[in-house]
């Protein structure tokens, strides 16, 4: 499924330093940077509530609009902090409608697959949550959604099992796994007690008559 273009209002940012940044998120601003290609980095604010918006979806397109600014971005790093819950910085890359980009998308088992293999007690783990693709800003998909029913103990999907469309191009090695359907892993029982040292024979001399 195409992911869908999420539209953000943003506002220049002139102020540099520490400070100027504490402030502004403390009136719920978060500072940002768009980066373009040849260009340096442009400094703007994105109000917090709109980016938490933004972030429920799982977004990683944005229109990112303004006072002179129109650019659609791909988000390239998230700085959150877990102690506060709530966000530092973003970076964002701005990407032209006519040229291909670098995404990251996301990867999922099919809703309601069960894997044929769970019958006989087999585990299905997921080794790749996510996946670099190559395409244009219009084809980036939302999520890759991957079908396990079929997988036996011992099966595994690859990068190349995935059905992509032709206009997406995985960026992640071929044979690298994505799920795989593996015995359950038994931890072997092992005798915690420490095992008791026999008392050695000390042989007694008798003692000689006076």
């Amino acid at each position: 499924m195409s992911k869908k273009t999420y539209e953000i209002a943003v506002t220049p940012r002139s102020e540099k330093g520490s400070s100027a940044v504490r402030r502004a998120r403390k009136t719920g601003l978060v500072p940002a940077v768009i980066y373009s290609k040849g260009k340096p980095g442009e400094m703007i604010y994105v109000k917090a509530s709109a980016w938490q918006a933004a972030a429920r979806h799982d977004v990683n397109l944005i229109a990112l609009k303004g006072e002179g600014i129109d650019k659609l971005a791909a988000v390239k790093e998230v700085q959150f902090n877990t102690m506060k819950n709530s966000f530092i910085h973003i970076d964002f890359n701005e990407v032209a409608s006519g040229e291909k980009m670098h995404g990251i998308v996301l990867i999922h088992a099919k809703h309601g697959d069960i894997p044929a293999g769970t019958a006989n007690g087999g585990v299905l783990e997921q080794d790749l949550h996510e996946l670099e693709v190559r395409c244009f800003p219009q084809d980036l998909p939302e999520s890759i959604e991957v079908s396990v029913a079929a997988l036996e103990i011992g099966d595994k999907i690859t990068v190349q099992d995935l059905k992509l469309p032709a206009e997406i191009e995985a960026m992640a090695d071929a044979g690298a796994v994505v799920f795989h359907l593996h015995q359950p892993r038994i931890k072997a029982e092992t005798d915690s007690e420490t095992p008791v040292e026999e008392p050695k024979a000390v042989e007694k001399k008798k003692k000689e008559d006076a």
